[in-house]
């Protein structure tokens, strides 16, 4: 009875000491806010609020100081009194933290005072995807940003900002935590706090020489101050699949696409003989050969899964984020596949007035690359079986009865092995001082060190009676390289008379890069399998001849760079940047550029006569701006220069002598590229922000391209030196609108943008008036041109006007003197249009029949969330663009000894006239074959790119867990893609920029299903 009695004193004495507070936690529109923080002053006490913006805490029965706080709301302290069980807060917008979310270059500023064209992308919305560079969360998600992406295991993207505009490298510069030119694609995405993409020169012009591409500023994760330590683990793991296959000619659709084909010739009389494999007596029989479907052989599933786990915190002079990540992805392409692990410290301290920001990183990258020939692939024989134990090597061939296949890609996939790996260590260091209250100094420095390997082997072996290797090889490449850069700068602020606001900031900036490398080579002697390295000491080869080469450069820049920021009454807003730099790229003539700009800005919404309509308009501000930016990404170190190098064999006496030579030819006069961009644009919110939204028209005229000297003659015996020539232009209109609300408990937004484009070559100097792009294998010509008055990288070859039904109408087909324009053909051939009239089908003939630049990019995103359960849906898309594809031209030719496209088996004949498919033949009198409009295709597509359902579990429920948060989801990415275009997919990875839209069949894009949890502690 005692004890009974104690245990119920006790309890009563716990339940007067201990209450439960309950309450919700709004906004301005009376929304719950989910995910809001409450905590206890001075302890580490708190909780989060529901989906519902409801909340549960145990207190003691005491006065205490309660903290709510939730990101772009104004954090809140409130008295408690010891015996009050509810408290309901309404959070109000801070003002202060809105408008500083967006950092610009060296700084941040107001979103409200931007006055130029600044994206902001967050990678809370963005990092949906399951990503394995943070570039490709860039694709769809803003206006005026084009990214296109490649299926193969950890390779980067390709991102373009409003266009093309150099017939160089047009990649836009990273500036990562503020120091330029990091490589993106060893950030893991999970570390991205915020993306922004400075479009216009205003906005990217202090960058100078550096951001005529334009400029994407990646901010990692920090910590917050005064946060107790919090652990955020994420992770994810799935499936990956091809999703599409081309439709390649089984063993039985080969056997008789040959048979028609032949059989065609002979009665026409242009062959006079059939191959053995046809031959009734010969002897073969089809039954005794495999039937290998070579896709399935070398492509199948693949797994990927990432690890991410992240401290952060901070007290309240200081915060502090360190995080952990390990990425694997295996490629859909046997034999290929990434491995990613990074880690990274970020924190800040302050002490009076002095703040220390360092920032280490280090990341290593593996990446096993598919050593198959894709094209091969594609078109080899079925009939070739896999594996024939009968073969020297293990891998099935033929070479009987007239028929001889080629390389058995399986056996190039396992025998050849291409291995590399990455190592990169960042060290950033800020440093920022007030010395007056108006006056603040700044510096940044920051050190990076790469190093890079390569390893490609080839054993002994015998893939096809004319493919095989009788001595093993192998080649190793190392780099090292690294990266200084450097800033200080000083910025006065002060506002006067309440009115007049100014901000001043002054400048200089450093970098050097230096780059060293060896190539070594060896043929022969005794090779471990593992191929471990080159160095005799490691087990990789002994005797041999071995091959090197080496190099070193170093490139250097310094500039100077100035911002002056003034806004009259938070209405009318000036801004103007000049920056000056020199590269050791140029010579002394031309080593330094000017690069200035100015935009400004007009808040209607704050003037006095639009007050009438400020329940329609939260915010309409029209802007304007010019700049000129630099380039010099089309220049290697040396350029400017005449280099001597080795491998140059000389006869004296009767006996080669090794010697040195100039390959090229110098150019002290090259200067810098130069973009000069307009931009003219409006933000506009409505109805409280609830729809809100971005215009903006831009034009980038660049000049003084670089680009090697299209007129230097083979005869000059030198390589084509590097000269400025050329202007090109890019304009264009840019929209996003966003539209977000609520119906009772079900929350939704709404956003979308698009981007349309028009490219023009405007001048190429005193050239031709035509540059052209690679020559495409098998074609004997480039099929690509950039021309004066149109735009760069159009598809230039042959045009067809349909198949010749009938004799007749190949008679009817005349020159003006009544002479046959296509003589050999015959019914059931193509039909080439005469462009230029002379009365014969050639070269000449080939004329513009497409562009592979989109004339419309485009995004839609959907997120929507009812109570603990949250859908979000993402469709990207373009439209307006061409392929060529390579791949169909291969597969097109039923004359070959390789394997065809099953789509052969419609081609025209006198019973099958209703096909766009000429009839098939050995002899190709008529020129059907060969490349032409046929194989261009519309490069449009629809796709919904990512799909996500995510379960978050009740706050109360987590309590009990002694979790924050625990949120559990299904993703799906590359959903599906409404395309017209019959290739792998509609996504291709330009070649060069003179080269664009042209896919020879390289690695497939994915389908991908993961499975997901995010937890936080």
């Amino acid at each position: 009875m005692i004890l009974l009695i104690s245990i119920f004193s006790l309890q009563n004495i716990y339940a007067q000491s201990v209450k439960t507070l309950t309450g919700s936690v709004i906004d301005d529109s009376g929304e719950g806010v989910p995910g809001a923080n409450i905590s206890v002053k001075g302890t580490s006490k708190g909780t989060i609020t529901d989906f519902n913006g409801k909340y549960k805490l145990e207190l003691p029965t005491e006065e205490v100081v309660l903290v709510f706080s939730y990101v772009g709301l104004e954090t809140q302290e409130i008295i408690l009194p010891a015996q009050q069980t509810v408290l309901d807060v309404n959070l109000r917008p801070d003002a202060e933290e809105l408008d500083e979310i967006v950092v610009v270059g060296y700084g941040i500023q107001k979103k409200s005072d931007l006055s130029s064209a600044v994206s902001t992308v967050k990678a809370a919305d963005a990092n949906k995807i399951a990503a394995t560079s943070p570039a490709q969360m860039l694709q769809g998600r803003t206006s005026g940003v084009s990214v296109i992406n490649s299926g193969s295991p950890g390779s980067a993207p390709y991102i373009k900002i409003r266009g093309m505009s150099s017939f160089g490298n047009v990649q836009p510069l990273f500036v990562i935590d503020g120091i330029p030119g990091g490589d993106i694609s060893m950030i893991p995405p999970d570390d991205i706090e915020s993306f922004e993409i400075l479009k216009d020169g205003a906005a990217a012009a202090i960058y100078g020489s550096l951001a005529a591409n334009g400029v994407v500023l990646v901010t990692t994760k920090s910590g917050k101050k005064d946060q107790p330590m919090k652990i955020d683990v994420t992770m994810y793991a799935g499936i990956q699949e091809d999703m599409n296959r081309l439709n390649m000619a089984d063993a039985n659709q080969w056997y008789s696409i040959k048979e028609q084909t032949y059989n065609n010739s002979m009665a026409e009389g242009t062959i006079s003989s059939l191959p053995l494999y046809l031959q009734p007596n010969s002897g073969f029989n089809l039954e005794n050969y495999a039937n290998t479907d070579w896709q399935d052989a070398t492509m199948s599933s693949a797994t990927i899964q990432n690890y991410s786990v992240g401290l952060s915190g901070g007290s309240k002079f200081s915060n502090y984020n360190l995080s952990v990540n390990y990425l694997s992805q295996d490629g859909v392409i046997d034999n290929s596949g990434t491995e990613r692990f990074n880690f990274r410290y970020k924190s800040t301290f302050e002490k009076g007035n002095l703040k220390v920001t360092p920032n280490v990183a280090y990341s290593r990258q593996t990446w096993e690359t598919n050593t198959m020939s894709m094209s091969n692939m594609q078109r080899s024989l079925a009939l070739v079986p896999i594996y024939d134990e009968t073969k020297e090597s293990g891998y099935g061939y033929i070479d009987e009865y007239d028929i001889r296949s080629g390389a058995n890609p399986v056996g190039q996939s396992e025998l050849i092995n291409n291995e590399s790996a990455k190592d990169q260590l960042i060290a950033n260091i800020g440093l920022q001082y007030q010395i007056l209250d108006n006056l603040i100094a700044s510096g940044n420095v920051g050190y990076t060190k790469s190093f890079y390997q390569q390893r490609y082997y080839y054993p002994e072996y015998k893939l096809a009676t004319d493919t095989q290797r009788q001595n093993p090889y192998l080649q190793e490449y190392r780099a090292e390289w690294s990266d200084l850069n450097y800033d200080f700068t000083l910025t006065y602020s002060n506002t006067f008379a309440d009115k007049h606001s100014l901000s001043v900031m002054g400048g200089i900036v450093g970098y050097e890069y230096d780059y060293a490398n060896v190539d070594m080579n060896v043929t022969g002697g005794f090779m471990f399998p593992d191929f471990g390295g080159l160095d005799p000491s490691l087990g990789a080869a002994q005797s041999g001849d071995f091959i090197g080469t080496g190099g070193f450069q170093r490139v250097t820049r310094f500039g100077l760079m100035s911002r002056v920021n003034y806004s009259y009454d938070d209405r009318y807003l000036v801004q103007a940047t000049i920056r000056r730099d020199a590269s050791s790229k140029f010579g002394s003539e031309n080593r330094w550029g000017n690069f200035p700009s100015v935009s400004a800005a007009w808040k209607l919404h704050n003037e006095e006569f639009f007050t009438g309509m400020s329940d329609v308009f939260s915010e309409l501000k029209l802007r304007a701006s010019y700049g000129i930016l630099g380039r010099e990404t089309a220049l290697s170190a040396y350029d400017r220069q005449a280099l001597v190098e080795s491998g140059y064999w000389y006869v004296w006496g009767n006996k080669p002598v090794g010697g040195i030579g100039t390959p090229g030819m110098a150019n002290s006069q090259l200067k810098w590229e130069e973009s000069k961009t307009l931009n003219i644009g409006a933000d506009f919110g409505l109805f409280a922000d609830r729809v809100y939204g971005t215009i903006n028209y831009y034009q980038n005229d660049s000049e003084s391209l670089l680009l090697e000297d299209p007129n230097t003659p083979p005869s000059s015996g030198v390589d084509a030196p590097m000269v400025n020539l050329g202007m090109m232009s890019n304009r264009g209109l840019e929209l996003e609108l966003g539209y977000r609300g609520s119906i009772g408990e079900l929350k939704y937004d709404l956003s979308a943008n698009m981007t349309t484009l028009k490219n023009e070559v405007v001048s190429l100097g005193d050239r031709d008036g035509a540059l052209y792009g690679d020559e495409i294998y098998g074609t004997g010509a480039a099929q690509t041109i950039s021309m004066v008055g149109e735009s760069a990288s159009q598809f230039y070859m042959m045009k067809t006007n349909g198949i010749f039904q009938s004799q007749e109408q190949i008679d009817r087909y005349v020159d003006s003197e009544g002479n046959k324009i296509q003589p050999n053909a015959k019914p059931g051939d193509v039909i080439y249009v005469d462009v230029n009239g002379d009365g014969q089908i050639d070269s000449d003939d080939r004329t513009v029949v497409g562009s592979p630049l989109p004339t419309l990019e485009y995004g839609l995103n959907l997120n929507l969330s009812y109570k603990q359960f949250d859908l979000s849906l993402f469709f990207q898309g373009v439209t307006g663009n061409e392929i060529l594809n390579v791949t169909a031209f291969n597969t097109a030719q039923p004359n070959t000894n390789f394997n065809m496209s099953a789509d052969l088996l419609n081609a025209w004949t006198p019973e099958n006239t209703n096909t766009d498919i000429p009839r098939n033949v050995v002899v190709d009198n008529n020129g059907n074959y060969m490349m032409s409009d046929r194989f261009l295709e519309d490069g449009s597509y629809f796709r919904l790119k990512n799909l996500q359902f995510g379960y978050t579990l009740p706050q109360s429920m987590c309590e009990r867990l002694k979790l924050q948060k625990l949120r559990a989801y299904i993703n799906a990415d590359n959903v599906f893609t409404l395309t017209g275009y019959s290739g792998y997919d509609p996504e291709v990875i330009p070649s060069s920029a003179l080269t664009q839209g042209v896919d020879y069949g390289s690695y497939p894009m994915f389908r991908t299903f993961t499975a997901g949890i995010q937890v936080s502690f």
